[in-house]
């Protein structure tokens, strides 16, 4: 040991070493394969570790095998063509090196930009992780298929980002980790098919257990379900945020089944998938359209209203005032008994994914191939592109070596990776972490240095994530250069992944939710202009708390996030990188002769940011959210939160005001209940009881002008 070096205290998961070692070995002894005893004698990892156990091996081989199917690799098992003649009656086992990884394919500048556009779209860990790990395997695999190291020829449109024309809105976080699981679940019942679940319809504090024959599903701002309710006889819609745990398949026609039951089951199945996909999607449509587009603006003034009680004054419309009695009235209700929480919360800890065996091989075999089709990458791109910690990255890299291909005389050709790795912890974290190298890889001679730079076939819930999104991007025609981009991707990624996983995706109804105010419209065709051309703009602008201010802004990007539309800009005021919802933009004014400055190119150079959730303020109030309401608070990334018996939950949220915790409450309209602290408690029972009073004090003065009116009615 060299002086200063510290002793190894990290290892190699000798588990994932020697199952990629399998592969490695039975690639390069294709096309004969090898006996289960030559597989023994030589991978080396078998022997140290199973001894001279016939049944550890048994186990270990058993479940290297189940692994590696898991993640695509074909592991065939055959008898020799002349076993008979030989009287060979072992089974060989080999891998086809035709079918290891992903095909060829190979993409072009603006399929690349597509792919990146896709990652935005989902909000949920997990499904950005799966979603990365896609993408990063596309890229790998063109790259791959260009030569290593090259890279596409940027478009014209790509070369230079202030180009003119109206910039397209980029999409995101449209889905939690929860509602994917759900269209996963969905997606694999099928269209027609029974399914059971507890959900909590808006307006209950208790989830109730649902049958429905599912007709359909897809997007309009949220998820929904669209299915036939067994129990009430009748069509609805389902939010699938609203669903707790999960769907599960309905057990066939039992004892517990009505003569109705199985009369609607018939008809669903007379039906057939087209049309009951094109009954979901009639009624998906019609949720847009459920609103007036003049009521959408009185909408969004209600909570307004409630919270500025001054506003009530000026209130005429007779609707809003109707909204506004209603929703002072469902929140009062709900304030009239508060639910008590415990006495301490626990604190929120982030969810981990189970770093399981067949994922870590997946990754390794992945993370080898982008080595080898990048000619190299650096540890602070492999930490980011795999989403590792150090200390998981650092086991990665050692297991990688671990592993090699075997020969006849158990000679064993390791993967070789550059820079040496350093087995302790301590060197590799303060050392070789922030020096930040080039790794850089050298697999095996033979057969499985070419095959092995492929990436793995995509996982199922990874494709779906990609095609889904690819879908979404369709559905919203922002430009016909992406379309025509997301539609060749859409059909390139179609043609390596399972039929059933291809249409599974075209089974959605998927279409973006659209701000039909027209002074919004206009606000957009303004900032939609600026953007491209790269010039400023003043804008008029009211805040969360209803502050108002004007503001110079440099435009970044304008981003639609499923429930809403903003911009993302450097504004000169705050001296700072800003979000500004766009319904809330009260009039924009170009500046075509400002040009943006180095800051806003900067952000532009950088992928968008959705708005994050506001962490400022030291107000912290607990909440408690009925089962409807759950996902909305958790979108304030709650510090302590338990779940409720009955579905709900309390969380600890912080808020910037009193202010913005009343209009969450108020919007809610008694779906989240304020518990603490008192004096919050009281301030919102006192503003909804004067919010009550002036209500009922303005209907009087209208009943008093209608009298008035009738009697000098000639």
């Amino acid at each position: 040991m060299s002086t200063g070096e510290a002793a190894q205290d990290v290892s190699a998961d000798l588990g994932v070493s020697r199952a990629l070692s399998l592969a490695a070995t039975l690639l390069d002894a294709a096309p004969s394969g090898l006996t289960k005893a030559e597989i023994r004698s030589r991978v080396d990892l078998y022997d140290s570790s199973a001894g001279s156990s016939v049944d550890a091996f048994e186990q270990m081989f058993s479940r290297d095998k189940r692994y590696l199917r898991r993640n695509g690799i074909e592991i065939d098992e055959r008898l020799p063509h002349d076993a008979s003649r030989r009287g060979d009656h072992d089974h060989r086992y080999l891998i086809d090196p035709e079918s290891y990884g992903l095909p060829g394919i190979e993409l072009t500048a603006e399929e690349a930009a597509v792919l990146r556009r896709v990652t935005l779209l989902w909000s949920g860990s997990r499904a950005q992780q799966s979603i990365r790990e896609v993408v990063g395997a596309l890229d790998d695999r063109s790259r791959l298929s260009r030569g290593a190291g090259e890279s596409p020829e940027p478009s014209s449109s790509e070369q230079t980002s202030l180009s003119g024309g109206v910039a397209p809105p980029h999409r995101v976080r449209w889905g939690e980790d929860q509602e994917i699981d759900h269209v996963q679940a969905l997606l694999t019942q099928g269209i027609g098919a029974p399914v059971t679940f507890d959900y909590a319809a808006r307006g209950t504090r208790r989830t109730q257990t649902r049958r429905v024959l599912s007709w359909g599903w897809g997007v309009r701002g949220r998820w929904y379900l669209v299915g036939y309710d067994l129990d009430r006889q009748a069509v609805r819609i389902f939010r699938l945020d609203r669903i707790r745990g999960e769907i599960s398949a309905l057990a066939a026609p039992d004892e517990g089944w009505t003569e109705q039951d199985r009369a609607a089951q018939q008809q669903t199945a007379n039906a057939g998938t087209e049309e009951l996909h094109r009954k979901a999607t009639a009624y998906l449509d019609a949720l847009g359209d459920s609103a007036e587009p003049a009521l959408v603006p009185l909408e969004a003034a209600v909570t307004a209203s409630a919270v500025g009680l001054e506003e009530i004054r000026r209130l005429s419309d007779r609707r809003l005032r109707d909204l506004l009695r209603a929703r002072l009235d469902a929140v009062a209700r709900a304030h009239q008994q508060l639910p008590s929480p415990p006495a301490a919360l626990p604190a929120v800890r982030a969810a981990k994914t189970p770093d399981a065996a067949p994922r870590k091989i997946a990754r390794l075999l992945n993370m080898a191939a982008h080595l080898e089709s990048t000619g190299g990458a650096r540890l602070s791109t492999l930490l980011e592109r795999f989403a590792l910690t150090p200390q998981q990255l650092h086991r990665d890299l050692i297991s990688l070596q671990q592993a090699g291909s075997f020969d006849a005389d158990r000679f064993g050709e390791f993967i070789d990776l550059t820079p040496e790795i350093p087995l302790s912890r301590r060197d590799f974290t303060q050392q070789l972490i922030p020096q930040d190298p080039v790794i850089s890889i050298r697999l095996p001679a033979g057969r499985m240095s070419a095959v092995m730079a492929r990436p793995l076939h995509l996982s199922t819930p990874g494709a779906l994530s990609l095609l889904i999104g690819l879908e979404g991007l369709l559905a919203a025609e922002d430009s016909a250069e992406q379309s025509a981009a997301a539609r060749s991707l859409r059909e390139k990624v179609r043609g390596i992944v399972p039929e059933a996983v291809a249409d599974a995706a075209a089974s959605l109804s998927v279409a973006w939710t659209v701000e039909n105010d027209p002074a919004v419209q206009r606000t957009l065709q303004i900032l939609g202009a600026a953007v491209p051309d790269g010039h400023s703009v003043e804008i008029d602008y009211e805040d969360r708390q209803g502050r108002a201010s004007t503001r110079r802004v440099d435009p970044v990007h304008l981003i639609h996030d499923g429930r809403g539309s903003y911009l993302q800009a450097w504004c000169h005021d705050a001296q700072a990188e800003r979000h500004f919802r766009i319904s809330r933009i009260r009039r924009a004014r170009p500046l075509p002769q400002t040009r943006i400055g180095a800051e806003a190119l900067a952000l532009a150079a950088q992928e968008p940011r959705p708005p994050a959730v506001p962490a400022e303020g030291d107000l912290r109030a607990v909440v408690w959210a009925a089962p409807s309401a759950v996902a909305t608070v958790r979108g304030w990334a709650p510090e302590r939160a338990a779940d409720s018996a009955e579905g709900g939950l309390f969380a600890e949220i912080r808020l910037p005001s009193q202010e913005t915790l009343e209009r969450m409450i108020i919007d809610a309209e008694g779906e989240i209940i304020l518990c603490a602290p008192q004096n919050a408690v009281d301030s919102l029972r006192d503003r909804l009881v004067r919010g009550q009073r002036r209500l009922r004090r303005i209907q009087e003065q209208s009943r008093m002008l209608e009298a008035d009116d009738e009697r000098t009615a000639p």
